[in-house]
């Protein structure tokens, strides 16, 4: 949805937070609160600015730091620190 151009609404759980920066790429809620994940959902469906920059921002994060490049330089690193070791 983010390589899309989409804004997210997700739990903040785990490494959600490293992925979705909140109000900026989407929307971040805390786990098990059904409340605040309704709020985050009216909050898209009203504020079509914030959304349309969310989006934005969630395609251009993706493009940056996502990328096929990116993740394959990420597996050498690793791969190099392995075999050194």
């Amino acid at each position: 949805a983010m390589s899309l151009g989409k804004p997210i609404i997700a739990k903040n759980v785990g490494a959600t937070s490293d992925v979705i920066r909140n109000n900026e790429s989407g929307l971040l809620v805390p786990p098990g609160s059904d409340a605040a994940l309704v709020d985050a959902l009216r909050i898209f469906l009203k504020d079509d600015s914030l959304r349309s920059r969310c989006g934005k921002i969630a395609k251009e994060l993706v493009a940056s730091d996502f990328s096929l490049d990116r993740m394959l330089d990420s597996y050498r690193k690793v791969y190099d620190e392995v075999l050194v070791s």
